[in-house]
């Protein structure tokens, strides 16, 4: 569940309304070591569509309170993301090869199956500094071709900050391209599994167009294959976070909100160390998290 950027007041209501919405949320999650990026979310694998966006709906009712005005076309509010409860498995590795350009070359070739696995400089860190602790010389020499690395993850984050912004009035009531962007605190509470697979397979899915005829999916199921935990860590931490909000079009009145394409992004990146996940050359492994959230069409009734 997401609340999205909110806007916060310090005058004569604290609340403004109750917003009703067609909504989606999108998680983002990566685990890195330093500058090599070992998984990475990718919206053709394993993610939930809501119509033709990514992410799953959002509750459709949302308390939103009310804005402060610097000027004509200046605004600042706060931001308020959290999400609870998340359960994410099998995030894919980062490949040399795009993932949809994969997907596009095994469709065109009738394959019905593509093997993902970390970039080749990345296996090769990965072979040296971070696979030793966990296998012998011997195992290592015999790893299965297409092994790779992927992470499960159980989450829950929230992030609250403080915005500044602009957008482009047209009379009293509408405003054009709204955006803004700030900085808070994030806390993230985070159960994460790392996993070596003999491989990662992903099963091509295909569909019917308006015309019958097949095409790509727009997500495709991925799958460790005969996965081997190599750790497990827990961890609560708070850290900076970083809060951007955008809008196409916004109608105020004085008992309604209208708004048509709004995006909201919060990001958290972790600052947490752990010697299990600290490598033979004394790197260390971190995660980051990202929430977006998409609004097609709201309407908020003002108290």
């Amino acid at each position: 569940m997401i609340i999205p950027t909110s806007v916060i007041q310090a005058q004569d209501k604290t609340i403004d309304g109750i917003r009703l919405r067609y909504s989606t949320v999108l998680s983002q999650d990566q685990f890195l070591i330093e500058d090599y990026e070992i998984t990475k979310y990718n919206t053709k694998i394993n993610t939930e569509y809501t119509g033709s966006f990514a992410g799953t709906q959002k509750f459709p009712i949302a308390i939103i309170f009310p804005e402060s005005l610097m000027s004509s076309w200046l605004f600042r509010q706060a931001y308020f993301d959290f999400s609870i409860g998340d359960e994410i498995n099998n995030i894919p590795p980062l490949p040399d090869q795009s993932i949809s350009s994969q997907l596009d070359a095994a469709f065109n070739n009738s394959r019905t199956t593509i093997y993902l696995r970390q970039k080749s400089g990345t296996r090769d860190y990965l072979k040296e500094n971070f696979l030793p602790k966990y296998f012998s010389s011997s195992q290592l020499s015999t790893l299965p071709e297409n092994w790779a690395i992927t992470h499960d993850l159980k989450r829950s984050a929230l992030a609250l900050g403080y915005m500044w912004g602009f957008f482009i009035p047209l009379g009293e009531m509408h405003r054009f391209l709204k955006a803004g962007l700030g900085f808070g605190l994030g806390l993230v509470d985070n159960n994460i599994k790392i996993n070596f697979c003999d491989s990662y397979d992903v099963a091509v899915k295909t569909e019917k167009d308006s015309q019958d005829k097949e095409k790509l999916a727009n997500s495709h199921e991925g799958k460790c294959n005969n996965p081997n935990n190599l750790e497990s860590v827990a961890y609560k931490e708070v850290v900076i976070s970083a809060g951007v909000t955008f809008t196409l079009w916004e109608r105020i009145s004085k008992d309604s909100i209208w708004t048509f394409i709004s995006i909201d992004i919060a990001q958290i990146n972790s600052l947490y160390k752990d010697d299990k996940l600290k490598t033979l050359d004394g790197k260390y492994g971190r995660f980051t998290t990202g929430l977006t959230g998409s609004d097609v069409i709201t309407y908020t009734y003002r108290f």
